[in-house]
Order: C-alpha cells, then structure tokens, then sequence
C-alpha cells in the first residue's frame, strides 16, 4: 500500500471533503458557463461575439438618443422658450452626439444633433414652434425605425 493510499485510509473525512468540493467547483463553473452561454446554447464564435457585443453597445446608444430626443420634446411641449434652460438641454443632447458612437447610428445621431440645434434656435427666437415640432418629430420616427428586431 502507498502512502496515498494509506493517508486517506487514515482520514476517510479529508476524502469526501475533497470529493464535495469538487463537486461544488464543478457546480460553480457550470452555472457561470451558463449565464455567459448565449440563450440559444451555440458556441459563439469571436465573429457572433463582437456582433452580440456591436448589438448591445447599438441598443445602448439608440436608448442615449432617444432619451435626448424626449428632453428636446419636452421642453419644447412647454410651449415657452426658454433659452437658458434650451441651452442646457441641448448642451446636453450634443454632448452625447458628439462623442461618436456606433457606425450603424449616424444618420440618427445627425438627425438628433439637428433636432438640439432646431430647439436652440426656437429659445432663441429664430425659429417657428412648428418647424421645430417637425424637426423633432421626424427624428422620433428616425430613432423608432432605428429600433433593431
């Protein structure tokens, strides 16, 4: 008998700590396998990884736009301009257009940028409620298009 053989005769404890855990180690890394494993179990390849990542980030930023999008809608439901409040919503709405983003949103990341400019201009005076209602208008239905299936 080898001494292996002889410790875990001595300690049949130590032996089923052992196995238990291991069985738990197991446990552990099969359910962190799982919540990273796509929903439909296919193994990603680095290809449909960089996509699943490109959807998320797309996703992300369309709900930024958005966001921005209701603000200008907002403040211009008020009906009153106001251009020191117009000034920081649209500071605000640009700064995030401005930063770049996904490939796949510039035309929409534009037409947000056009939309802040038309709300700054209608605080300020130089433009009508209703060509600005328009603008806006227009880049909400941009940004629900934008919405991937």
């Amino acid at each position: 008998m080898n001494e292996i053989e002889k410790f875990f005769d001595d300690n049949p404890v130590f032996g089923s700590v052992i196995v238990i855990v291991g069985i738990v180690v197991i446990a552990g890394v099969m359910l962190i396998g799982r919540s990273f494993t796509p929903k439909n179990g296919e193994v990603l390849t680095p290809q449909n990884w960089q996509i699943m990542n490109s959807r998320k980030a797309y996703a992300q930023e369309l709900n930024e736009l958005r966001a921005s999008v209701l603000e200008l809608g907002a403040l211009l439901n008020t009906g009153q301009p106001d251009p020191i409040q117009g000034q920081i919503v649209t500071d605000t709405a640009l700064s995030q257009v401005g930063d770049g983003g996904h490939s796949a949103l510039y035309e929409e990341r534009m037409a947000v940028s056009n939309a802040a400019a038309a709300v700054r201009s209608w605080t300020q005076g130089s433009l009508s409620y209703e060509d600005v209602q328009v603008i806006v208008s227009e880049t909400i239905q941009l940004l629900q298009a934008a919405e991937i299936k």
